[in-house]
């Protein structure tokens, strides 16, 4: 009995800590499309299940084997199995109905389009941003460009907010090589400092948009102009609204999550099953294996009156039975005790009147 209780608190627990905060990634979309759900969201319910299964037809076998489970302690076990199956079905029925409905609200494919929307308007802003970048390249960055401004210095920013208005830095080098090593000579820094790429990075620029470690707040756009025997390094930086790239990114999830879960949509109506397999059914057949145990118990003192009451028909009382309970099975056992000592003691006196008859 404690080591069915125990099962019984841990499958409970466990079942609230999952339902209440879960495991990273356990209700998200794309745990159903992953061997990792498949174990955890199936695998794991059904061995658990069946694990319960066959303790349970073990106990039920052992009790029948061995008798020890009377006609009695069926009824019992009956009786409250059907009481158990009576209060939980209706519940189980309607939060299956409500896990369906919240769920099917989820798989409107409205929102799968809302994202791609979201995620479109998302992309066509960048493109923008990547066209006007392209535009500022294209104007500054070439041989003739860099070349007239080392003639005459002007101020590069303003024009090129002209056309970028989250400019926010420009900078020019002169590559030059001595044997393995590489030095950047400047030619323009202009803008805001704090967001210019250090001369240590500046070998890993690359023609076109780049991100630069893992940068998150800035786009950069780099350019090698090869001019007049000259190798110029050029990079410009434009500023990213904060927060931009974050959500672009949880936009980008959430839709592909949202993908798995329109093919997800015909198996919703098994939804309910699973919830049901998951966190009822397991508390719902170890209920049933305490009941099972709880009515075998119920049943002893009423199957030990009943064999007593059997021997006592047959003639026999030389035994007595030993009431552990102070219920109202007790007081019988007690008074069947009482019927058998005085059947003991008028066959006592009929033995001595037996004997004194022969002896006379």
């Amino acid at each position: 009995m404690p080591f069915l209780a125990l099962v019984f608190v841990l499958i409970v627990v466990s079942s609230y800590l999952l339902a209440e905060s879960g495991f990273e990634g356990v209700f998200s979309a794309t745990i159903f499309n992953t061997p990792r759900g498949i174990l955890f969201l199936v695998a794991g319910p059904l061995a658990l299940l069946i694990f319960l299964g066959l303790f349970l037809y073990s106990i039920i076998a052992d009790s029948l084997h061995s008798g020890g489970a009377g006609r009695f302690s069926i009824k019992i076990f009956l009786s409250i199995a059907v009481l158990l199956f009576s209060a939980t079905l209706p519940q189980t029925v309607i939060i299956c109905r409500f896990v369906g409905t919240a769920v099917g609200s989820w798989y409107d494919r409205s929102v799968s389009e809302s994202l791609l929307e979201v995620e479109d308007i998302a992309n066509l802003y960048t493109a923008e941003r990547v066209r006007s970048m392209e535009k500022v390249a294209d104007r500054f960055f070439t041989g003739l460009s860099i070349t007239a401004y080392r003639s005459r210095q002007v101020d590069w920013m303003s024009d090129i907010r002209q056309i970028d208005s989250h400019a926010v830095a420009c900078q020019v080098y002169v590559q030059s090589r001595s044997g393995d090593n590489t030095t950047y000579i400047s030619v323009i820094e202009t803008g805001d400092s704090a967001r210019f790429v250090p001369r240590r990075l500046l070998g890993q620029t690359q023609n076109g948009l780049y991100v630069l470690q893992d940068e998150r707040n800035a786009f950069r756009y780099g350019r090698t102009v090869r001019y007049s025997d000259s190798v110029y390094i050029c990079v410009y930086t434009s500023d990213i609204p904060e927060g931009f790239t974050g959500r672009l990114e949880r936009i980008r999830s959430t839709r592909s999550q949202a993908r798995i879960i329109d093919t997800l949509k015909p198996y919703l109506p098994l939804m309910g099953i699973w919830v049901f397999a998951m966190f009822i059914l397991p508390s719902l057949m170890m209920s049933l294996i305490i009941a099972f145990h709880v009515s075998r118990r119920l049943s002893e003192p009423v199957r030990a009156i009943a064999v007593a009451v059997e021997r006592l028909s047959r003639g026999d009382s030389s035994w007595r039975i030993v009431p552990r309970a102070k219920d109202e099975t007790g007081e019988i056992a007690r008074l069947v005790n009482t019927v058998a000592a005085g059947a003991n003691a008028e066959s006592s006196a009929k033995k001595a009147d037996k004997k004194a008859t022969l002896r006379l």
